[in-house]
């Protein structure tokens, strides 16, 4: 065999590989979503419309959206319709644009490994959030990790 036909075949082989990776890791945040959505439907009825859930707990109703968080993105909440996505590589942050105030009650979830998450007060000020904070008067953030605690509060 000569050496380019040597260099071809190991770049084949980690080109295979790289994709496989990729397809691992969707297949692993689709499981983890999945779960998510079956201890939700242990507490209410779930219904999918377009790229939205919708819980249904009694008379109240939760408009239910996911985020795939990765390990070294930070999210915060910059305003009522506009949060950002920060990374450690990158120096622009990614903006979300979305109405969050407005009926019906919003809720994202974000998976699977983000640690915090933050709310900007203004320029120079922020704060930590958890589940049970209520932003907008009808809007909340939960982790994956906040999962059990958060169906707790909403019973």
């Amino acid at each position: 065999m000569t050496r380019t036909l040597i260099l071809a075949i190991i770049a084949g082989v980690l080109f295979l590989l790289l994709i496989l990776l990729f397809f691992f890791e969707k297949l692993m945040y689709y499981k983890r979503k999945k779960k998510i959505i079956e201890k939700l439907k242990e507490h209410g009825t779930l219904e999918k419309e377009g790229h939205y859930y919708y819980l249904i707990i009694g008379e109240r109703q939760y408009q239910i959206f996911f985020k795939v968080m990765k390990n070294n993105e930070y999210l915060t909440i910059n305003s009522h319709k506009m949060m950002q996505i920060d990374t450690n590589r990158d120096k622009r942050p990614l903006l979300i644009k979305y109405n969050y105030s407005g009926p019906p009650f919003k809720i994202l979830i974000l998976y699977p490994g983000l640690t915090r998450v933050k709310r900007a007060i203004n320029e120079n000020e922020v704060v930590f959030i958890t589940h049970e904070d209520i932003l907008y008067d009808n809007f909340k953030v939960v982790r994956e990790v906040e999962i059990d605690d958060f169906i707790k509060t909403i019973k």
